[in-house]
């Protein structure tokens, strides 16, 4: 199974991207990697299940993105104040974003979210594929946020029934949960993210 397909909604453990020669938080590969799968920050570390609440920031109704559009800390900033949320400490942020805009999550963005601390990003928005440059940061989302800070990312997210239910409850915020499979050494899992109005 390829759990980190773009048509696949699933969560990325904290060993799924290298910096260097480690992997979050700070393990030597050699020590990390064991036998062809992760020894340490698998998709197990994330626990069994993931409880919080979810604030959705909506570009699609709210502010539609140009072609190619790196979001930035600004942007979150300025459709968090439109949509009348506030983001705490702990929050589930997700993102969604028109797929044919080939819209991604810029180095700001991932600033503001460490600035927010943020506990897990979903999307159907990821890095800009393919990166404006090449080097160990031009996937910021992933080579920062995921390696560096140890930010838990649901790639590949479905969102379009969430923002039917957040217009037909007149809110963008709910209670989220999920729980990755137990796959030991597993770098990703398939996830179902449901959310509780």
């Amino acid at each position: 199974m390829n759990t980190h397909h773009h048509t696949l909604t699933h969560l990325d453990a904290l060993g799924h991207i290298t910096t260097g020669d480690t992997v979050y938080p700070g393990v030597p590969l050699t020590e990390a990697i064991h036998e062809g799968r992760l020894a340490t920050s698998d998709v197990t570390a994330l626990g069994p299940a993931i409880f919080t609440r979810g604030v959705l920031l909506d570009f699609v109704t709210a502010n539609p993105l140009a072609k190619r559009h790196p979001i930035s800390g600004e942007d979150l900033d300025h459709l968090a104040r439109r949509q009348g949320v506030t983001l705490k400490s702990g929050d589930a942020l997700v993102v969604r974003a028109d797929p044919t805009s080939e819209a991604g999550i810029a180095a700001s963005a991932v600033r503001w979210m460490h600035h927010h601390q943020i506990s897990v990003y979903l999307g159907d928005v990821s890095d800009l594929f393919p990166p404006p440059r090449l080097g160990p940061l031009a996937l910021p989302l992933h080579q920062i946020g995921l390696a560096r800070m140890g930010l838990p990312i649901v790639d590949g997210a479905h969102l379009d029934p969430l923002a039917t239910a957040c217009v037909d409850h007149a809110r963008h915020t709910f209670a989220l949960a999920m729980g990755p499979l137990p796959i030991h050494g597993a770098t990703g899992s398939p996830v179902t993210p449901l959310a509780l109005f």
